[in-house]
């Protein structure tokens, strides 16, 4: 299956497409683009922002608990 992708579709990140057949909701198949900055980098940067905030959510809940308990 050959599908033409417009370029102007196209920008920084990470898009995902969807072939549907015509005249339904039939999904045929799907693929993904990643353009700009390296994957890897991002995903990183992004484990380092849920890491720090599970930090921030784990030092809340144990305040909570010390104050609800005592």
């Amino acid at each position: 299956m050959r599908v033409p992708i417009p370029a102007e579709v196209l920008s920084e990140g990470v898009q995902t497409f969807v072939i549907r057949a015509v005249g339904s909701d039939e999904t045929l198949a799907h693929f993904t683009v990643v353009t700009g900055v390296a994957l890897e980098d991002d995903l990183r940067a992004e484990i380092d922002l849920l890491r720090a905030e599970l930090d921030l959510l784990k030092r809340a809940f144990r305040r909570h608990c010390v104050e609800t308990m005592g």
